[in-house]
């Protein structure tokens, strides 16, 4: 971007140089030259800062258009998110409502109880054994 913003002066010296060697070359005064490159200087500075406004003004609008893209997308997926946990509510509360069955098995042991091994390891052992 840096070289956008030097574009106006370097078009203008570029231009006025070649203007300059080619009315040397052609053999015309000096004070011709230089009101020639002063004028090419200068018309070619303004040309220079209308590139240069163009191309600032397009990568602005494709930097604004890409974070509006990006805001709408980061937008979308919270909808999508926010449905798909209502959604997901309301089935839970369909599935409890309907049979008193919940939709997820709670593993947790509370302060009150203790685990206990099943009856199977028992009777296994004592199977073992006889």
């Amino acid at each position: 971007m840096e070289f956008i913003h030097r574009l106006p002066f370097i078009i203008g010296a570029f231009m006025a140089i070649v203007v300059g060697v080619v009315n040397y070359k052609s053999g015309i005064e000096q004070q011709q030259i230089y009101s020639r490159m002063t004028i090419s200087l200068i018309a070619f500075f303004i040309i220079g800062l209308l590139i240069r406004n163009t191309v600032s003004s397009i990568y602005e609008d494709l930097e604004k258009k890409k974070r509006d893209r990006q805001e709408l997308e980061e937008e979308l997926e919270r909808q999508a998110h926010a449905k798909s946990m209502h959604e997901e509510a309301e089935n839970s509360e369909a599935m409890e409502g309907a049979g008193g069955i919940p939709t997820q098995i709670d593993y947790r042991v509370d302060e009150g109880e203790e685990f206990t091994p099943l009856k199977v390891s028992e009777v296994l052992s004592s199977k073992l054994h006889e």
